[in-house]
């Protein structure tokens, strides 16, 4: 599919033909997406979802740890990247398990592993949780990826909710990701150049949550 003079393709290039939003999403349908911020949504909107989430936030968890940013999209081109997270989108394992805790419960926190005066007097800031808006629907489409979507034949325990991601970096290679939650407990996981998220990060991420104390 070719957006914005960009041309996008999907995982194994895989053409899903007329769907839902939740068949698009569970199916991790890059054309359906890019097409959307490019004909719909815009840059700015799109911009402002991704710090709702925590992009482009400092990450202060009390250690030192990446966090993630996201340029604004400079053209239409970069527009359908950044709404796949390609191009200059930046994440780290830390920032989507937080991204996978705020779809969890509708509030994004600034991870941390130390109490939040120690986490001060280092010079770190915890600010306080705020509300994402839209995070219902997005479980409903979190749970259609395990269900019945790209992390279907993972393993995972049910109740599990999440995403797949096969991210493309130079040299045709990409990193395999899976970001969840299930009972409480959000993750991310990331393999670099794992190759396909639906085929790498899912099983492992199944395995660690079967892992878990009942």
């Amino acid at each position: 599919m070719v957006t914005a003079q960009r041309t996008i393709r999907n995982d194994e290039d895989h053409a899903l033909g007329r769907t839902t939003l939740r068949g698009a999403f569970a199916a991790s349908c890059n054309t359906t997406f890019a097409r959307l911020a490019v004909e719909g949504l815009g840059a700015e909107k799109l911009a402002a979802s991704a710090r709702g989430f925590g992009f482009g936030a400092r990450l202060t968890p009390g250690v030192d740890a990446a966090d993630g940013s996201f340029p604004d999209p400079e053209s239409g081109a970069e527009l359908a990247e950044a709404a796949i997270g390609q191009g200059r989108v930046q994440a780290s394992p830390l920032l989507m398990a937080s991204v996978a805790a705020a779809a969890a419960d509708g509030s994004w926190r600034s991870p941390r592993l130390l109490a939040p005066k120690l986490i001060r007097e280092g010079g770190g800031a915890t600010p306080e949780p705020r509300p994402v808006p839209g995070t219902s629907a997005l479980r409903t489409m979190m749970r259609a990826v395990v269900t019945g979507g790209t992390a279907a034949g993972a393993g995972l325990p049910g109740g599990t909710a999440g995403k797949t991601g096969t991210a493309e970096f130079g040299g045709g290679q990409s990193h395999a990701w899976f970001i969840g939650h299930r009972d409480g407990v959000a993750f991310s996981v990331f393999v670099e150049a794992g190759g396909s998220g639906s085929k790498v990060a899912a099983p492992l991420a199944a395995r660690f949550l079967k892992a878990l104390p009942a």
